[in-house]
């Protein structure tokens, strides 16, 4: 029987091979060792990602207790932001917060500062809180007439606006807080004590409750109609609704209502 060919390989086929096969095993070795530099280099990179997180965390926990402490400076003029016929603005800053504060010593430069905060940039400020009013669950009842008063604001029909809106927060206050006879001062009186004895003394929570006690108080305050009349200095409801007179019909007063209506919306719907 004939043997089978038998594989010839030259001397220097072989020497070929080897030399392919130890480059094979070098390029191999050299991305192994690439690699392991990147992964040392990525574990570096994060390492000082999050030591440059962690400090800026820090310094940004200790602008924020900074400008908590400054606006708690103001608390007590936070206070009688209500008494000038403003709620506490939830969609401002603590710069913002303190320049209002700080502008705002009577009823006439609080209407102007409050005023001014929401026409400037366009009415950026007035479109957000429009939009977050529009979207809030505790509105959706009140949505159409919303919708007219907001329509009527834009379209410059300012008394109508004022109309729509102020039974509007007396509506929605009396409903989202279980207070139906929130106009009548002891059912204010037994409200707002009840709202202030949880709340930690002090807090933002606070100042904004004692602002809207404020405005409540102004917004709902009994005119004794026995006694020679004039124009309450700040909207009236009671004045209005009894028909001793008609609202000035002022962007002011438009824009007090709706900051009225997301502060209440803001003290009852969780974050």
């Amino acid at each position: 029987m004939a043997e089978p060919p038998r594989l010839q390989i030259e001397e220097g086929q072989v020497k070929a091979l080897e030399e392919q096969f130890r480059e094979m095993i070098q390029s191999w070795l050299s991305a192994q060792d690439q690699c392991a530099r990147m992964v040392a280099g990525f574990e570096t990179d994060m390492a000082a990602v999050a030591q440059r997180w962690a400090t800026a965390c820090e310094e940004l926990n200790e602008a924020i207790e900074l400008g908590l402490k400054s606006l708690g400076e103001s608390f007590e003029k936070g206070v009688v932001l209500g008494t000038l016929g403003w709620t506490f603005p939830m969609n401002a800053t603590i710069p913002e917060c303190k320049k209002l504060l700080k502008l705002s010593t009577d009823i006439r430069s609080a209407d102007e500062a409050f005023t001014c905060y929401y026409t400037e940039y366009d009415g950026g400020r007035l479109k957000m809180l429009e939009r977050n009013l529009l979207k809030s669950r505790n509105l959706q009842e009140w949505k159409p007439c919303l919708e007219e008063a907001i329509l009527d604001l834009h379209d410059g029909r300012r008394r109508s606006c004022i109309a729509l809106l102020l039974p509007l927060v007396e509506g929605v206050t009396a409903i989202n807080f279980s207070a139906p006879q929130i106009q009548k001062k002891p059912e204010r009186d037994r409200f707002f004590r009840d709202k202030l004895a949880v709340v930690e003394p002090g807090s933002v929570s606070e100042f904004v409750w004692r602002s809207y006690k404020g405005f409540v108080e102004v917004l709902f305050q009994q005119i004794d109609f026995g006694r020679p009349l004039s124009r309450p200095p700040v909207l009236n409801r009671h004045y209005l609704l009894h028909g001793r007179g008609i609202a000035e019909g002022n962007l002011s007063d438009c824009l007090r209502l709706l900051q009225a209506l997301h502060t209440i919306i803001a003290l009852t719907e969780p974050e």
